[in-house]
């Protein structure tokens, strides 16, 4: 073993390529959630039709006011502001006000909580531990790409096989 050129380096290349597709199948369910969800609230006309509800009230209650009256969007942030948004009897919410009107006169709107269902298994993902383990495994196949090169670029050793078996082309996809 000593007579192999970097050794360890090696085996923890060797190692990071054995678990590569099972750490892939691990996070492949949660990459997949998201894309869904995401797809789903891109698609779902029902839901961009109460996004433009939700801007038409904002800018209806902001009438006057210059700087936020007559506004072209709003941030995501502000849908968690309609739960707590009251009325001047502070007897409802916005978020209240939302759902009679959309009863009331948009009832083919109703549908739109089915259309983007996945949006709920999505939220459960940690974006966080995601990018985390993505980060990883991006950091070994860079590790290894460098490897390669070293390895390359020195002296062959007859019977050195790394090069092909650790050939990063098409082994390392998500």
């Amino acid at each position: 073993m000593s007579t192999i050129p970097s050794y360890s380096e090696r085996l923890r290349a060797m190692i990071f390529k054995i678990d590569f597709q099972d750490k892939v199948k691990e996070i492949k369910p949660d990459l997949e959630s998201i894309s869904k969800a995401s797809h789903q609230l891109q698609d779902s006309k029902s839901f961009k039709a109460v996004l433009q509800l939700i801007l038409s009230m904002g800018n209806h209650l902001n009438v006057g006011n210059n700087r936020i009256g007559n506004a072209a969007g709003f941030r995501i942030s502000f849908l968690g502001k309609l739960r707590s948004t009251r009325t001047s009897d502070n007897q409802s919410t916005l978020l209240h006000y939302l759902i009679k009107t959309v009863q009331k006169k948009f009832p083919n709107l109703e549908c739109f909580p089915d259309q983007i269902a996945s949006v709920t298994a999505a939220t459960r993902v940690s974006n966080q531990t995601l990018n985390t383990e993505i980060e990883e495994l991006q950091k070994g196949i860079t590790e290894i790409k460098q490897e390669l090169e070293v390895v390359s670029s020195s002296e062959v050793v007859q019977g050195d096989q790394f090069v092909e078996i650790m050939s990063v082309s098409s082994h390392y996809q998500m």
